[in-house]
C-alpha cells in the first residue's frame, strides 16, 4: 500500500511552528522550525523519499529494522549523516514513517531547547 503524499506534508505542518520553505527550488519542500530544516520532501520523483533529522546515530537501528527503505541522508555529507537519514515511500509503513517525522521534529527541537 503506498502512502498518501499529502499525509507526509499535513504531518510536517501539524508540529507547533513548521514553516515550509523551499531553499533549494522547487524540490525539496524543507519544513523548518525556527528556520532549521527537520525534514526535506522529495515529493516529485518518481520514487519519493523524505530525508529526516535524527538523534546522533539514531537511524543505525531503523537501517537494521528496514533496509530496503531506510537508507544514507540524500544529499548530506558524511559529517551530517549520524543526525539524518532518507526514507524510500512507497511500501514503507505509513504509520512508522508518521512517527518518524514527529520524531524528526522532536529532534530538532530538542537541540534548540539546549
Amino acid at each position: 500500500m503506498n502512502m498518501d503524499l499529502k499525509k507526509i506534508h499535513d504531518r510536517c505542518m501539524s508540529q507547533p511552528g513548521a514553516e515550509v520553505t523551499y531553499p533549494f527550488g522547487p524540490t525539496p519542500v524543507c519544513y523548518k522550525l525556527h528556520g532549521k530544516i527537520f525534514a526535506m520532501f522529495f515529493h516529485e520523483w518518481q520514487d519519493p523519499i523524505i530525508t529526516l533529522k535524527c538523534q546522533k546515530d539514531a537511524n543505525i537501528p531503523l537501517r537494521a529494522l528496514f533496509p530496503d527503505h531506510i537508507i544514507r541522508a540524500y544529499h548530506l555529507s558524511d559529517a551530517h549523516q549520524p543526525y539524518w537519514f532518507s526514507v524510500r515511500i512507497k511500501g514503507f509503513p505509513e504509520e512508522v514513517l508518521l512517527q518518524l517525522i514527529d520524531e524528526a521534529y522532536d529532534a530538532l527541537r530538542s537541540s534548540i531547547i539546549k
